[in-house]
């Protein structure tokens, strides 16, 4: 049983390398080339995409920590009392005036989402 499975193979191969046909051509040796090509081809595909994967990966990681670097956080002072609007439940943010001290020192008067019942004096 071992050898018809060993003549199966070695038929296999020899009809995947050389075809199928009992004559010969000289473009069968390019053929054969084309077909080694795109079996490595299919083969080292998955790795050539996880190795892009995590190269590109490590340049976002990379820029989302510089990113996040370059942002402060700050205290605002609210301009009026966060009340519960219609249409928002009770643990969605409101967004509301408020002002605030840039980390360059400048005033800056914006909309900043707060929770309902934060009053100017408590802050947000």
């Amino acid at each position: 049983m071992s050898n018809g499975r060993v003549l199966c193979l070695g038929h296999a191969v020899r009809r995947f390398s050389l075809g199928s046909g009992s004559m010969r051509r000289t473009t069968d040796r390019l053929h054969v080339g084309l077909r080694l090509w795109l079996t490595a081809v299919l083969v080292m595909s998955p790795a050539i995409g996880l190795s892009a994967g995590t190269a590109a990966r490590e340049v976002l990681s990379q820029q989302a920590a510089a990113d996040t670097a370059r942002l402060h956080q700050v205290e605002a002072v609210l301009a009026v009392d966060v009340h519960r609007t219609a249409g928002t439940t009770s643990g969605e943010p409101v967004w509301v005036a408020a002002s605030w001290t840039s980390p360059a020192g400048l005033p800056v008067q914006g909309r900043v989402p707060a929770s309902a019942g934060t009053t100017p004096a408590t802050g947000s």
